[in-house]
């Protein structure tokens, strides 16, 4: 009998991907493989996220896809994993009975234990293999059912993903936010003919050890993904029933540190990489579910850290993007440990020609010696994600974020005058409980002044078990709506002038893939994460040129959202 394959589906952020990145290693290292989509695959496994309303109905809707699948016969089992069982397993067993296994964010390293006990346990499934099945050894790399909140026809440079720290990755009506838009789908005998969804880049195979010193393993081959997913005529029929009680593995108080130490698939466009350097989170922000989720803050080992930028850049990614659910607190769970400043010493060490990226810091805690390592790094680039959430004393206290009060005033400022340079992304929440009209226009006059280069705006969702829930002075929803939409008219005129200012400016840009036109690259300068941010279209590239090449550039055109430029060397 061939060995089980796996599909993969991701929603929410970057840190839910690299989970499924790491659940991806074990499942190749423990001998199954991984299908080419859900729609090929013995069991299908859905890494869910869980922070806000939206979040959940859109991990709900594929979860219910799922079992449609699996009761016309298309899979053996259905596992679901991260942040929603870790929430709510009480509450899905009974909602979701076609659901084979619920593991919770503690339990990645299982997966396969997990895998075989539920397809083994499948006792009236077909031996025969699906169509189109990867073997783990040879053939083509999966693709990864990735379900991204980038709403069509976007202004990137307001939406986007929301910084944990803000509780809100989004809500309906949010910019940059809808639901699930699946771009490797879990495909159903209805849509799979019918779906015109684009694949994520190919996934490629990094082989990483825990231990600096550990000896190299060579990672299993792997190659392009295949260019359609198979039709539902070619999947074997499976009995569409949990032969046995589901298995519900989610710890009360998550602890885990996971330190990649397998062979790992990126599923990422291949010029950058994330690097999670951290589990968790400390802070009590009064919207924010994430302790509660995910528990108490634990940085992974400066160590195994560098380990594992070594081996991502020597996979050819050219950009490493810092996570964690706040990266400034990494360390202060180790008393005399590292810091982020130490971390950022011994990445800038590692050789080669390739870009530093912080994501996720916490505005108190950007003090003058972590500036200062970051002006001064030779890899890091100019560009800082800081989420104030607001600016008016009386909803910081409220929000439980009273530490960052005194830095209000200025912060851009000071940020801008310790790193000259610097480009600065912020998320603001509006509608949280007690917010007048008052405290909005104090908001929009900040942000007015500050003129971030980059703003991601949310308004506030009640989540159940955080301190915001019952607070007085709720603000209608259409209030809060109208108050982000008045954030973004400004931030558009903020981002027009910005962006008509670098016109003529020459800059290196990372391609990242032809555009649609066929005639330029999609690329992104410093200023520019992946994502989130808005794009860079480069005309006149090398012949030869490659997503993953710096190429020097000067800016032509701009627009609010986008930047136009020819290549200049």
């Amino acid at each position: 009998m061939p060995p089980l394959s796996i599909g993969l589906i991701s929603l929410g952020c970057a840190k839910n991907l690299v989970d499924t990145q790491i659940m991806s290693g074990v499942i190749l290292t423990e001998g199954l493989e991984l299908a080419h989509s859900a729609n090929s695959a013995d069991i299908v496994l859905i890494n869910t996220c869980a922070f806000i309303a939206s979040a959940r109905e859109e991990a709900y809707d594929i979860i219910e896809e799922m079992c449609r699948h699996k009761a016309a016969g298309k899979c053996r089992a259905i596992i679901v994993t991260g942040c929603l069982p870790q929430r709510y397993r009480e509450k899905l067993v009974g909602r979701f009975p076609l659901v084979d296994a619920w593991l919770g964010v503690d339990e990645l390293e299982r997966i396969a234990e997990v895998a075989t006990a539920v397809g083994d346990s499948s006792s009236s499934s077909s031996s025969e293999g699906s169509g189109g099945r990867v073997q783990s050894g040879s053939g083509d790399p999966p693709t990864l059912s990735r379900a991204l909140s980038k709403a069509e026809g976007e202004a990137p440079g307001f939406g986007g993903q929301g910084s944990p720290l803000t509780g809100s990755p989004g809500s309906p009506g949010s910019p940059g936010h809808q639901p699930a838009q699946v771009l490797c789908p879990p495909f159903t005998a209805e849509s799979a003919s019918a779906s015109t969804s684009q694949p994520l880049p190919t996934a490629t195979a990094y082989c990483h050890s825990s231990s600096p010193s550990a000896p190299s393993v060579a990672s299993p081959p792997v190659a392009p993904a295949s260019p359609s997913a198979p039709s539902a005529s070619s999947i074997s029929t499976r009995h569409a029933v949990c032969p046995i009680e589901p298995l519900v593995l989610v710890s009360d108080s998550p602890s885990a540190v996971f330190e990649p130490r397998l062979p790992t698939l990126v599923f990422c466009n291949p010029s950058y990489a994330y690097l999670k350097i951290a589990e968790g989170c400390n802070h009590a922000c009064a919207y924010c579910a994430i302790p509660g989720i995910r528990g108490r803050l634990r940085s992974r080992t400066k160590g195994s850290l560098v380990h594992e930028a070594r081996a991502l850049l020597e996979d050819g990614r050219r950009e490493l993007n810092l996570i964690a659910q706040d990266v400034t607190a990494y360390g202060r769970d180790r008393r005399g440990g590292p810091r982020l400043a130490s971390l950022i010493r011994g990445l800038d060490r590692l050789p080669g020609d390739f870009w530093l990226r912080l994501l996720y810091t916490y505005p108190a805690y950007l003090d003058d010696e972590l500036l200062d390592t970051l002006r001064e790094s030779r890899h890091v680039v100019p560009y800082l994600d800081v989420p104030i959430q607001h600016s008016h004393p009386d909803i910081l206290h409220a929000m439980r974020r009273a530490d960052t009060i005194p830095i209000m005033p200025g912060l851009a400022g000071r940020l801008r005058a310790r790193w000259p340079g610097v480009a600065l992304r912020t998320t603001c929440l509006v509608g949280f409980p007690g917010e007048t009209e008052t405290h909005f226009r104090h908001l929009l006059a900040y942000i007015k002044e500050a003129r971030f280069d980059h703003l991601g705006v949310f308004t506030y969702s009640p989540e159940e078990g955080t301190a915001a829930v019952g607070l007085p002075g709720s603000v209608p929803e259409e209030v809060a709506q109208e108050r982000m939409d008045r954030l973004m008219r400004a931030q558009r005129r903020i981002s027009t002038g910005l962006n008509r200012a670098r016109v003529g400016q020459e800059t290196r840009v990372l391609l990242q893939q032809p555009a649609e036109d066929g005639a330029s690259w999609m690329a992104r300068a410093p200023w520019q994460a992946p994502e989130v941010d808005t794009e860079t279209f480069v005309f006149g590239a090398p012949g030869d040129a490659q997503a993953g090449d710096f190429v020097t550039v000067r800016i032509m055109e701009s627009g609010p959202y986008h930047l136009e430029a020819e290549a200049s060397g």
